[in-house]
């Protein structure tokens, strides 16, 4: 198969080191990013090209995009179009529903897909089994580093920074909360948003809790964050690659 790569961020450095050390069977055709000379930096001998039309030229079967929102708006429905399916890392992106209804037409347009990897947390698989049986509640605590929600440092203890709705929490931090929009579109409820700033922790945690008749789910995932981006947790690089090995044939045996 052949990919491409939107965005030269901390998730497509470890894209591009995985193509590297060939751990997705493929080929990586194409990167792109809007700094060209960051792309040029990072690709790592990997092709780079000038313009979202030079990669669609290229036909790439997949394009992983580890950009922006921004992009998701403006960049996402183009590939879709022309039948290049999209690994999609900014899903808040799609709490818009102008948005969200753009990129399903362009993708009914093109015969392409969406591919959302689990990202930050875990348990998305069965969240969206229990949507078949109707959800209840969804609730998220993400309690982070303030140097990781970009807010200043000088506070001595925790505190909360946003209590409210996954679209407001998207909108407000937009690099660190798409784990907010993955709940929501997978549960098919929006959850309830808290976010704090805990001088006292390193680690990114999300406290998830999902009601249904059929089951409660309650979770709690402690991530390192990126070394490349205190915003970005290790976890949602990895989750990527592992859907990059599912889709080009490296696993033999798919958990679903």
């Amino acid at each position: 198969m052949r990919f491409a790569l939107v965005g030269c961020g901390a998730i497509g450095a470890a894209v591009i080191r995985a193509f590297r050390e060939k751990l997705v069977e493929g080929e990586l055709v194409a990167v792109y990013d809007l700094d060209i000379e960051k792309a040029k930096e990072k690709a790592g001998g990997f092709r780079v090209v000038e313009s979202l039309e030079e990669l669609i030229l290229l036909k790439p079967d997949i394009a992983i995009e580890a950009a922006s929102q921004e992009f998701v708006k403006s960049g996402i429905p183009k590939l879709l179009e022309n039948g290049i399916s999209v690994i999609l890392m900014s899903v808040g992106a799609l709490l818009d529903p102008e948005t969200a209804s753009k990129v399903r037409k362009s993708a009914e347009a093109g015969n392409s897909r969406v591919y959302v990897p689990h990202g930050a947390i875990a348990g998305i698989d069965a969240i969206q089994s229990l949507r078949l049986r109707g959800i209840e509640k969804v609730i998220l605590r993400t309690r982070k580093n303030p140097a990781s929600l970009g807010v200043k440092s000088e506070l001595k203890r925790p505190e909360v920074l946003f209590s409210g709705s996954a679209k407001e929490a998207v909108k407000l931090f937009p690099a660190n909360i798409n784990v907010a929009a993955s709940l929501a579109l997978a549960a098919g409820v929006e959850p309830v948003v808290e976010i704090l700033a805990d001088p006292n922790v390193q680690e990114n945690t999300h406290e998830i809790t999902v009601e249904s008749r059929v089951s409660k789910i309650v979770l709690k995932i402690r991530n390192s964050s990126s070394l490349e981006n205190p915003k970005t947790s290790e976890i949602a690089a990895l989750s990527v690659i592992s859907a990059l090995r599912k889709i080009a044939g490296n696993e033999r045996i798919i958990f679903l």
